[in-house]
């Protein structure tokens, strides 16, 4: 057993995690997806923990987690946790960056719904449920808690708007919806070379990747109304990578990271 105020950054203790008890009512079966890095996987441990004990209707919940990340690549992993729930499963797999949360689930899920979480966030438990049974009724759309426009002004005028789910806000959509994704992806890596691909702005900008692949095959992405309310608990772990993109300035900052990735995923795949 570990201590919660060990595991939590900051001391975080577990009273900030939600534990009501919520029932997700959907006909095809609820997949979460995720994955962490090395400093949040104890934490990472728990939040699933809670989310399990918590949450009925829940077919699996997957967390990915590269045989070795490409930025602690020395790293050992202390993978040891005290999850007894047979819905969990541990996917160790390849590092495709923040993409990893989403990316290799979908060799494992039949034709459901995924919904995708940040390992960073205490979720509101019922914010699930509002999503998955959305997404059940409405399988040719995807959904997110906030969705924002992204246009790469720096380029020219005639840029297209990119509906940009955020990943924090949660992500759902449907497997036979991104069947080809994979494919897509390989191809994306190729064109912007294999070698440099985790220097390169889309390894870091995986919310804006995914809304590219929506809006290129002609899946909306939909805005879920959160009636003005937090579906979260902001920043549940402060580890020492905490929301690492957004503490970068100058030219490896979080806008001139999505600048460069536009510019790059459309010359790949224009819209």
């Amino acid at each position: 057993m570990f201590s919660i105020l060990n595991t939590f950054g900051s001391g975080m203790d577990e009273s900030k995690l939600d534990k009501s008890k919520i029932t997700i009512e959907t006909h095809s079966p609820v997949y979460i997806t995720m994955s962490t890095i090395p400093s949040r996987l104890k934490t990472t441990f728990k939040i699933i923990e809670n989310m399990l004990n918590n949450i009925s209707g829940i077919e699996k919940l997957i967390l990915n987690v590269p045989f070795r990340y490409n930025r602690w690549p020395n790293m050992k992993l202390d993978l040891t946790h005290n999850i007894t729930d047979g819905r969990f499963i541990l996917n160790r797999c390849e590092d495709h960056g923040p993409l990893t949360k989403f990316l290799p689930t979908l060799s494992l899920v039949p034709d459901n719904s995924i919904l995708i979480i940040r390992d960073d966030m205490c979720y509101q438990l019922k914010s699930f449920k509002e999503i998955a049974e959305i997404q059940d009724r409405r399988r040719s759309e995807s959904f997110s808690f906030f969705v924002y426009k992204y246009n790469n002004k720096n380029n020219n005028e005639d840029n297209k708007n990119v509906l940009v789910p955020q990943g924090a806000d949660l992500i759902s959509m449907y497997v036979r919806n991104v069947k080809d994704f994979p494919f897509w992806f390989s191809n994306l890596k190729r064109k912007l070379g294999v070698k440099n691909y985790f220097e390169n702005p889309c390894f870091f900008v995986d919310d804006q990747v995914i809304g590219w692949y929506f809006q290129y095959i002609g899946i909306p992405m939909v805005q879920v109304d959160r009636k003005h309310r937090y579906i979260y608990i902001k920043d549940c772990d402060k580890g020492p990578e905490h929301d690492n993109l957004n503490k970068q300035k100058g030219q490896h900052s979080r806008e001139n990271t999505m600048m460069n990735c536009y510019s790059d995923l459309s010359k790949i795949y224009p819209l």
